[in-house]
C-alpha cells in the first residue's frame, strides 16, 4: 500500500484498501470504519465473501499485508495488535500501548507511537506489557511519518518540520535531526532527500530535505490544498479546499501544474496507483474509481455507505463534574437525629449528563463511555442512555449505599446538604468535517476522585475539611466554582420557591412534632420510594453549569475544539431529567422522618419532594 501523506496522521483515516490477494480470498479488500465506530473487513469482486467485523469503539486503525494483523486504536486511546480470525469482537489481540494519539506500524513487531503527551516512541514486540520495549524518538511532536526504523520526518508543535535519523539508536546522542521548513500543516516524505510539504497557508511544495535554508530549495505544486498523496516525486493526487480531487504531474513550478480532475465533492481518498483510487464523498459513500480521469465522475463502483469521515481527536479535561446533590433530612436538637435518607442497591441516584449545550448549534453529538462503566472507589458509574445518543446516564452503582442522617438541630438546614463532585473527568473528543462530534468519558487516572462537599463548606471555605480543600485546590477549583456549585441548589441561598418541573411533590405528608416529654422518644415514619412515583408526569427541565477545562492533543486540535464551543472560556455540563429515563429506574430509596426535640415550636408538617434532576429526596417544613 502506498504511504499516505501526514494528513492521515493529523486526521485519522476511515478506510484502508489494498488491491492484492488476501489470505484465502482473491480480489480487492478494504477495511472500513463506519459512522458507528465499528471496523469491518470487506471484499470487492469476490463472490460469496461476507464482511467481517474486526472491532468496535474504534478511533482509527492500520492493517498490514493481507489485512492480518491489524493495529487498532480504540476511542479510549488504547492501541492493540489484532489477529485473525475476525468476526468476534474483540478478536484475539495484545495491547501495544495506552494514551496513544497516533501511530504508524512498519511490521507486526515494529510501530511508531505518538502519545497524548506529545512524546514519540519506536516500540517493539512482543506486545502485551504496557509500555513495551521502546526507544524515545522526540518530544513536542504534532505529527510524524516514518521512512523506516532508523529515519523519520517529525512535525513539532510549533509547526517546524524536521528530518531525523539514527543508526538504530533512537534516544541517544547518535540520533540527529535537521530542520526542513516552518509553518507546516502536513507533509509526505518521498525519500530521505525529497519531501512534499503543505504550508499553513494552503500552498503545496516539493522541497529539498537537506537544503540548509528555511524555506528550503523548492518548487510550488499547487495552492488552496486541503490534502494530498504523492505516488512519487513526479505524480501526486491533490484535494483542493473546494472538494475537487486532481491527479497532478511534474514538472512543478507553475500553478496549477498539468492535471486531470478525478472527482468532485470529495471528503477523503486513498490512491493505490495512478489508475486506481478510493474516494470518500461528502455524502459518506466510498467509491473505487479507475482511470482514465478527466470526466467527473470517472468509471467507478460503490464500495460502501455510511463511512466515517476523517476525524481529529483531542483530550479534554474539565475541572469537575457534579454527580449528585443529597439534601439533609430534618434534624433533632442535641444530636442523634432519628431522621435519615438512604439510597441503597436499587437506587438510581444520579443524573443524565450531556455536553450538547457546550457546542455550537447544528452539531451532531454522540456520547459514549470508554471501556465500559466509569467507576471508582465511591462507585458512581456511567452508561449510554437508551433515549438520547448525546447523553450519558450517571448513577450510583447497585453495590454502593449512601445514608445521610439528620443534623443535630431542629428543622432543616440546607448548609448540611452535600454535593458529590468528580474532580478528574476526562473526555476523548473527536470532530469530523461534517460537524459530527463524539465524546467518550473516562477518568484521568486509575479511579475517579469524588469527595463529598457540604454546602456550608462552599459558603465558608475556611471551615472546609483540610484534606477536601487540598483535593479541590489540586483540581483547580476557585471561589467562582464554589459559587457555581452553590447555584445548583436553589435553597442554599435561602430561596423558598419550588420549581415544579424539577421537584415532584410526593403525595404524602409527615408529622414533624416534638415528643410529649423530654424523656419520650421521637416518633418516626418511613417512606420507601417506588416506581409509581417516578413514572408519573414530570416536565423536562435541565441545569447548565460552566467549568474550566484544559485541552491536550496534537495536530492543532485546541483551536478546532474552541471554535466549536459556544463559550470558549468554559466547558458546559448539562444535567437533565427525563420522564422516559425516570420511569425505567428501579428505586429502593427510602426516607425515615423523625421529629424534633422536646420544646420545638416550629412548623409541624413535613413535605417530601423528589429532585428529578439528581434522583434524591428534598424536604420542606410548613
Amino acid at each position: 500500500m502506498v504511504a499516505r501523506s501526514s494528513f492521515s496522521l493529523l486526521y485519522n483515516p476511515s478506510f484502508y484498501s489494498l488491491d492484492a490477494s488476501g489470505e484465502n480470498v482473491q480480489g480487492s479488500c478494504c477495511c472500513i470504519l463506519h459512522t458507528d465506530r465499528t471496523v469491518w473487513q470487506e471484499w470487492l469482486e469476490t463472490e460469496g465473501a461476507q464482511p467481517l467485523q474486526v472491532d468496535g469503539n474504534v478511533a482509527t486503525f492500520q492493517p498490514l499485508d493481507n489485512y492480518n494483523p491489524i493495529f487498532v486504536l480504540g476511542m479510549d486511546r488504547n492501541l492493540w495488535l489484532e489477529q485473525w480470525p475476525f468476526g468476534k469482537v474483540p478478536p484475539p489481540r495484545e495491547q501495544v500501548d495506552g494514551n496513544v494519539m497516533a501511530f504508524q506500524a512498519l511490521d507486526p513487531n515494529t510501530v511508531y507511537v505518538l502519545g497524548t503527551d506529545g512524546n514519540l516512541w519506536l516500540e517493539h514486540g512482543p506486545f502485551g506489557a504496557v509500555p513495551p520495549s521502546r526507544q524515545h524518538v522526540d518530544a513536542n511532536v504534532k505529527a510524524f511519518q516514518a521512512a523506516d526504523s532508523n529515519d523519520a520526518w517529525v512535525l513539532d508543535t510549533n509547526g517546524n518540520l524536521w528530518v531525523e535519523a539514527t543508526g538504530g539508536l533512537w534516544g541517544t546522542t547518535a540520533a540527529t535531526r535537521s530542520q526542513i521548513d516552518a509553518n507546516v500543516a502536513a507533509f509526505q516524505g518521498i525519500d530521505i532527500t525529497q519531501i512534499f510539504t503543505l504550508g499553513t497557508d494552503g500552498n503545496l511544495w516539493l522541497e529539498d530535505a537537506y537544503s540548509g535554508t528555511i524555506p528550503p530549495s523548492r518548487q510550488q505544486v499547487d495552492a488552496n490544498v486541503a490534502a494530498f498523496q504523492a505516488l512519487d516525486a513526479n505524480m501526486i493526487y491533490v484535494l483542493g479546499s473546494d472538494g475537487n480531487l486532481w491527479l497532478e504531474h511534474a514538472p512543478f513550478g507553475a500553478v496549477p501544474p498539468t492535471r486531470q480532475q478525478v472527482d468532485g465533492n470529495v471528503e477523503d481518498f486513498q490512491a493505490i496507483d495512478e489508475n486506481t483510487i478510493y474516494v470518500l464523498g461528502t455524502d459518506g459513500n466510498l467509491w473505487r474509481e479507475v482511470a482514465p480521469f478527466g470526466k467527473v465522475p470517472p468509471s467507478r463502483v460503490r464500495v460502501d455507505a455510511n463511512v466515517q469521515f476523517p476525524t481529529q481527536f483531542g483530550t479534554v479535561r474539565p475541572t469537575y463534574q457534579i454527580l449528585t446533590l443529597i439534601y439533609a433530612p430534618p434534624g433533632t436538637n442535641g444530636g442523634k437525629s432519628s431522621s435519615s435518607v438512604s439510597y441503597s442497591s436499587g437506587s438510581s441516584m444520579g443524573s443524565t449528563v450531556s455536553t450538547s449545550n457546550s457546542f455550537q448549534d447544528g452539531m451532531e453529538i454522540d456520547a459514549t463511555v470508554t471501556a465500559g462503566p466509569v467507576t471508582g472507589g465511591v462507585d458512581f458509574n456511567f452508561s449510554k442512555t437508551k433515549t438520547d445518543g448525546s447523553s450519558l446516564q450517571s448513577n450510583k452503582s447497585t453495590t454502593f449505599t449512601i445514608t445521610r442522617p439528620g443534623p443535630a438541630a431542629d428543622g432543616i438546614n440546607h448548609g448540611e446538604d452535600v454535593f458529590y463532585l468528580w474532580l478528574n473527568p476526562e473526555l476523548t473528543v473527536s470532530v469530523d468535517p461534517k460537524n459530527r462530534l463524539s465524546w467518550a468519558l473516562s477518568a484521568d487516572g486509575a479511579n475517579m476522585t469524588v469527595p463529598y462537599v457540604y454546602v456550608s463548606w462552599l459558603q465558608n471555605p475556611s471551615s472546609m475539611d483540610t484534606n477536601v480543600k487540598k483535593q479541590l485546590d489540586a483540581a483547580g477549583l476557585t471561589q467562582s466554582d464554589y459559587d457555581t456549585i452553590l447555584s445548583i441548589n436553589p435553597f442554599a441561598s435561602g430561596a423558598t420557591a419550588i420549581d415544579p418541573n424539577r421537584y415532584q411533590l410526593i403525595g404524602q405528608f409527615f408529622d414533624y412534632e416534638a415528643p410529649l416529654s423530654p424523656s419520650d422518644p421521637v416518633l418516626t415514619e418511613t417512606y420507601n420510594l417506588t416506581n409509581s412515583v417516578t413514572s408519573t408526569s414530570i416536565q423536562t427541565t435541565e441545569i447548565d453549569y460552566g467549568v474550566g477545562f484544559s485541552v491536550e492533543t496534537s495536530a492543532g486540535f485546541p483551536s478546532l475544539f474552541n471554535a466549536k464551543l459556544k463559550v470558549s472560556e468554559n466547558f458546559k455540563w448539562t444535567n437533565t431529567n427525563s420522564q422516559s429515563q425516570q420511569s425505567q429506574s428501579t428505586q429502593t430509596a427510602s426516607a425515615i422522618i423523625g421529629g424534633p426535640a422536646f420544646g420545638y415550636t416550629g412548623p409541624p408538617t413535613l413535605l417530601l419532594y423528589w429532585d428529578s434532576i439528581y434522583s434524591t429526596f428534598m424536604f420542606v417544613l410548613q
